[in-house]
């Protein structure tokens, strides 16, 4: 399924599942603080497919709320947010 690329249902769901989320975010430019929102989605989904191609070749994989949670709070919280947690 991850073969297909950007012609993939999957990766363009969840492309516009994470825009509609983070659409509210942008400002009046189509930016996010100084960043360009398309560079900004860029980022975000491409590490999304990454996260979920992760959790489907898993042989150990976590329950699937659990993933949600956790890629939920990747968006949310972000990456610098999640290691501050852990200190």
């Amino acid at each position: 399924m991850f073969e297909l690329g950007k012609a993939s249902m999957l990766q363009e769901k969840l492309y516009t599942l994470i825009y509609s989320h983070l659409s509210a975010y942008k400002n009046a430019d189509d930016k996010i603080g100084n960043m360009p929102f398309d560079y900004f989605m860029s980022y975000v989904s491409g590490a999304g497919i990454s996260i979920l191609k992760h959790w489907v070749k898993d042989d150990n994989r976590i329950d699937k709320r659990e993933f949600v949670h956790h890629f939920y709070n990747i968006v949310t919280v972000g990456t610098v947010g999640i290691v501050k947690q852990a200190f």
